[in-house]
């Protein structure tokens, strides 16, 4: 029986093919490929909750051209172009040309990158989030156009992120969106621990923020000294502040990384029995292990857990939750209580490796409330439940002769409209 060929986003918008590859990486310059082609799959809780939606029953070609290099000893550049029919939306452009094949296009990356002994900084279109870890189930949130600057000595890091993330629109106006943050961390060890805060502001003109660029005074408390801002149709104004605290330990071969964002929380007594907070945490871990499942072949063990109230990163102002091009900017989807994320790898030989993978996930139909009401505790507690539980298999072939590495993959899921065991397949190559 024929199996279609599915392509999967490795997102909120679906768990994908790995980007763990063992491609070899040239001393001064790399340029990968990456083909794949079937269906897209989409977590229920982004495809409920946001304007990603998507025919599940057509098949799409995605190509990913990435290419880096070395400009000097500290110097580097890198980009990564995707080019692909699925729907403009999916990658973050506002402009699609669905009549022939890899028409739509977004140049998802585009930076030049400085890394010298205790200064690092990046300017251009990135992702200058890498040191949150995400679990595979979660793409990376659309990369935005900006800088940042991270300072590294003795042990305490620096580190200030200004971004332009894509615009949105809403009654005829086009709301500008600006992402600033900042954090402070501290290494002793294998231990680092560290606070940190997003900012997202959000307006028809912004122009160039100069309170944004100073990364030395709270956004939140600097914001105090302007006016509020709304539009009509949103009942919040147009600034958003995260708090997030994060502690992370490591030894040669286990890693454990704890986070805690806090968008609202109630301080007034009275506000708690009706209001609810909205507060993420997540746990993550992975661990090298000599012999798995007493195989005695080597292997890695990893997970994850996000637990949240429904109504965190849903900001009732004009565009200020916390997405980008309405992908999660953390480890949550709208909606969600909790996400569970277990995986095995498996190196049967140098040349082969084997992932088994187990998903679930509790979310609510969130948007189906007014906005006013999704901070209210009476509200979400009438909304019904839903769960969604999924395996995976897959199986990576490095191959040698061809610089290029194969991914095969198949999954089941608990929802009702995916039925029946689901294969995707994807080809990597390095030149």
């Amino acid at each position: 029986m024929w199996l279609p060929l599915l392509l999967f986003l490795g997102s909120s918008a679906g768990t994908v093919l790995s980007e763990d590859s063992a491609l070899i990486k040239a001393t001064h310059s790399l340029v990968s490929v990456k083909y794949s082609y079937g269906n897209i799959f989409m977590l229920p809780s982004l495809s409920s909750n946001s304007y990603l939606k998507v025919d599940q029953t057509k098949t799409y070609s995605t190509l990913d051209l990435r290419w880096e290099s070395n400009i000097t000893a500290i110097i580097k550049y890198s980009g990564q172009l995707e080019l692909t029919d699925k729907p403009h939306y999916l990658i973050g452009t506002k402009f699609s040309r669905p009549d022939f094949l890899l028409s739509t296009g977004r140049f998802q990356e585009s930076k030049v990158e400085y890394n010298s002994k205790h200064l690092l900084i990046r300017v251009g279109r990135a992702d200058f989030w890498q040191e949150n870890p995400r679990p595979e189930i979660f793409r990376p949130p659309i990369n935005g156009d900006g800088f940042s600057w991270e300072f590294n000595r003795n042990g305490i890091a620096f580190k200030h992120v200004l971004e332009s993330l894509p615009a949105e629109s809403s009654s005829g106006n086009i709301f500008r969106r600006l992402l600033a943050y900042h954090h402070l961390e501290y290494t002793f060890g294998g231990i680092s621990v560290g606070a940190g805060e997003y900012f997202i502001l959000t307006g028809e003109n912004l122009g160039l923020e100069f309170k944004r660029l100073n990364p030395f005074l709270p956004f939140s408390l600097n914001s105090h000294d302007s006016e509020q801002e709304t539009y009509p149709g949103f009942p919040g104004d147009t600034d958003n502040s995260i708090i997030n605290f994060f502690f992370n330990w490591s030894s040669n071969r286990t890693v454990v990384n704890f986070r805690i964002y806090i968008d609202e929380f109630q301080m007034d007594p009275k506000d708690r029995v009706s209001n609810s907070d909205a507060i993420l945490f997540t746990a993550s871990g992975k661990k090298m292990i000599n012999s798995i499942f007493g195989l005695n072949k080597p292997g890695l063990v990893s997970g994850s857990i996000s637990v949240a109230n429904p109504n965190f990163g849903d900001h009732p102002g004009p565009f200020t939750s916390a997405t980008s091009a309405g992908f999660p900017l953390f480890e949550y989807s709208s909606g969600m209580e909790s996400m569970i994320f277990l995986r095995a790898e498996i190196y049967p030989s140098l040349k082969d490796l084997v992932r088994v993978s187990f998903h679930s996930e509790r979310w609510l139909a969130i948007t189906s409330i007014t906005p006013e009401d999704r901070n209210q505790k009476s509200a979400l507690n009438r909304l019904p439940i839903q769960d969604d539980y999924r395996v995976l298999l897959n199986y990576e072939r490095n191959i040698a002769l061809l610089r290029a590495n194969l991914f095969i993959e198949g999954w089941i899921s608990s929802n009702p409209g995916l039925s029946g065991m689901h294969t995707g397949i994807r080809l990597d190559h390095l030149f």
